[in-house]
């Protein structure tokens, strides 16, 4: 056994063999030294695993029969401004009890979680250990608490997880309550487990010592309330030591069933935001070595100079060190850079990345917040911005549909109730124009099905693995769409969309590829791009990049690739108004897309949509845990989304 001198050193000695990250290295360094000295220490003192606009602390404990697993004892003390304002046990002294026993408990801590509700406020449930949680959590079917466990919610804090992430303890063994009573002189009567190598858990009793043994039974209800005291005392210490950077946005236990997808949008998205804020605080409280080694930062970057751009704006020149690798970071792309150190990276420098040159190491930045005074000695790096630029218009998009005042069409088209058949004489015309190019086109018969999809439903999607010719079709389709509007003497203007511009840029590509190759003179569309152009091709292929709505209303036939976001800027959406400017929406890669995404873009459209991707690729990057039954489908991808039901009306064809 190695003594805690010896383990110093053998930490520090693996510096140069990089067996562990600098993360981990710093982690094992801070668990010797509390051993060593005995004394606490302070990992972070803020946190985001509770909120802090709690106003009522709910302390739950649970025993069950160690085989069986069966509840033996259920209790809780709810804490208000530092005192026990409600507590109770229930001792479930038979199975037949035991759904009297949940709809007594069901019914008090509703009463209590909805009265504990105020202006900005709420409760919020603590629990030492994961057993607890996962108990309750299988009674979910049996009460009306299934709501504290929604997948886009955050209700509840495991005390021992909270310690553990945020304390440094001189425990060798498990972080029991037992220890902490020890450890942090809270002066209770608590069970001793054998060691501290052993959960502090009651003493086993069998079925025939408890039914009936009313001594046992008030035993264990003591214990359990002697276990509730410790988390109180515990949370109230953990809590004058940690600042919550946090806060709920929810508590409501029940949604309204005619506004329940909205809620369930709403909600996903508020998830979504506070995960990714807790991911990259997380992330930068680690060394910048290792954030370079996951590409979620550049550093160390030195000053050069400053210049000025074609615009007159003033751009900041940076060099990395030659072994800097890549990051994900892209051109555009709003970050902080802070100098080396700063121990609050956010509180850094807002910038864009304008320019990133990855071979030679040279980068520019240009303030978003007036002239930067920096210091050519310094050292500085580019880092994640916490500030959440999307979220507030997904929000606005969900609650655009959604909205009581007026009831949009795409809430119809997420339910299934879309009506989807088009005009007959669309499907006549695209059938004619196949027999005369069907040579050139070079499409299969499966692709001539897919293509004749969009003349003969509104909504139609379009699945296929990669190499199946997509977009060669998806090509064919636009040109199809534009000839056949012209022949007809009708303005058609179409919105390209996906989750990247690399996607968007080949299909406009490929539109103009046809055209060219093919000859098809009487082809009068033009093809715009607004935003980012990840496809140094477009500009000698016919894409126009489009500079505002003007040249839009100007061009009668039109095909415009922009994402979502990319429509909102462009039409200010700010503003609160979605104008239905076309008249097909497209995506591509539409499994990637989530579905408060891809509303950015419906929302624009007439009523013609058309969906293609391959729903067995990854699915739509989400960094909260969804169980399906619960989740409404808000993290599944918009072409899964309609896969669901395409019986319902939604045709599709599988190339």
């Amino acid at each position: 056994m190695k003594t805690l001198e010896q383990a110093h050193a053998w930490v520090e000695n693996t510096q140069e063999k990089d067996i562990f990250s600098p993360h981990q290295k710093m982690q094992m360094t801070g668990h010797l030294t509390v051993l060593q000295t005995n004394k606490i220490g302070l990992k972070e003192q803020k946190t985001r695993l509770y909120p802090a606009n709690l106003s009522h602390a709910i302390f739950i404990h649970v025993v069950e029969d160690l085989l069986s697993g069966a509840p033996r004892v259920l209790g809780w003390h709810v804490l208000c401004q530092g005192a026990v304002v409600e507590k109770q046990t229930w001792v479930v002294a038979s199975e037949e009890e035991l759904t009297e026993v949940l709809q007594n408990f069901t019914e008090q801590f509703l009463s209590v979680w909805n009265q504990s509700i105020e202006a900005g406020q709420g409760p919020h449930v603590f629990h030492f250990g994961a057993r607890c949680w996962q108990v309750l959590k299988t009674w979910r079917e049996k009460s009306d608490l299934s709501f504290l466990w929604a997948p886009n919610r955050l209700h509840s804090t495991d005390l021992r997880q909270l310690l553990s992430l945020h304390f440094d303890l001189p425990v060798p063994g498990n972080l029991t309550l037992f220890a902490l009573n020890h450890l942090l002189g809270l002066q209770a009567e608590c069970h001793e487990p054998e060691s501290l190598f052993h959960f502090d858990d009651s003493d086993y009793v069998s079925d025939e010592e408890w039914i009936g043994n009313g001594v046992q039974q008030r035993a264990m209800a003591a214990y359990v309330d002697v276990v509730l005291g410790l988390q109180k005392s515990v949370w109230q210490w953990a809590s004058s030591h940690l600042t919550s950077e946090w806060e709920q946005g929810a508590w409501e236990p029940v949604m309204d069933e005619g506004n329940c997808l909205q809620t369930a949008y709403l909600d996903f998205l508020e998830e979504e935001r506070r995960l990714r804020e807790e991911d990259v605080l997380t992330l930068q409280a680690h060394p910048l070595d290792e954030r370079v080694e996951r590409f979620r930062s550049i550093g160390p970057i030195r000053f050069q100079k400053t210049t000025l751009d074609d615009e007159g704006r003033f751009l900041y020149e940076f060099q990395t060190e030659p072994e800097i690798g890549f990051s994900k970071f892209r051109e555009g792309d709003f970050l902080k850079l802070a100098p080396v150190g700063l121990p609050d990276i956010q509180g850094g420098l807002s910038v864009i990345l304008m320019n990133y040159e990855r071979l030679t190491g040279h980068l520019w930045v240009q303030s978003r917040q007036g002239r930067l005074a920096l210091n050519q000695r310094l050292l500085y790096s580019l880092e994640e911005d916490l500030t959440d630029w999307n979220g507030p218009k997904l929000v606005h998009a969900v609650q655009t549909v959604f909205s009581k005042d007026h009831v949009d069409p795409l809430s119809k088209l997420l339910s299934g109730q879309w009506i989807t058949a088009q005009e007959p004489d669309l499907l006549e015309w695209v059938q004619n124009w196949l027999q005369n190019f069907e040579p050139l086109s070079e499409l299969n018969k499966t692709q001539q099905q897919a293509l004749i999809l969009p003349f003969k439903h509104r909504l139609s999607l379009i699945e296929g693995p990669p190499g199946t010719g997509k977009t060669h079709l998806l090509g064919w389709i636009l040109v199809a769409l534009i000839l056949q509007a012209q022949e007809e003497g009708r303005p058609l203007r179409i919105a390209v969309g996906a989750l990247t511009h690399q996607a968007i840029d080949h299909v406009l590509n490929k539109v103009c590829a046809l055209v060219e190759q093919h000859g098809i003179k009487d082809f009068s569309a033009r093809c715009f791009k607004w935003g980012r152009q990840e496809d140094e091709s477009l500009a000698s292929g016919g894409v126009v990049p489009l500079e505002d709505t003007e040249m839009l209303a100007a061009s009668p036939y039109a095909i415009l690739g922009a994402t979502g976001f990319g429509l909102y800027q462009l039409f200010d959406g700010r503003k609160g108004t979605f104008p239905q400017v076309f008249d097909w929406i497209v995506f591509d890669e539409a499994s990637q897309l989530l579905v408060p995404q891809a509303l950015l873009s419906l929302l624009y459209g007439k009523g013609n949509f058309l969906f293609l991707g391959d729903p067995k690729q990854l699915p739509p990057i989400v960094l909260g845990n969804y169980e399906a039954e619960e989740s409404f489908g808000i993290y599944d991808s918009v072409l899964t989304h309609f896969l669901a039901w395409f019986k319902k009306g939604v045709k599709r064809v599988t190339i």
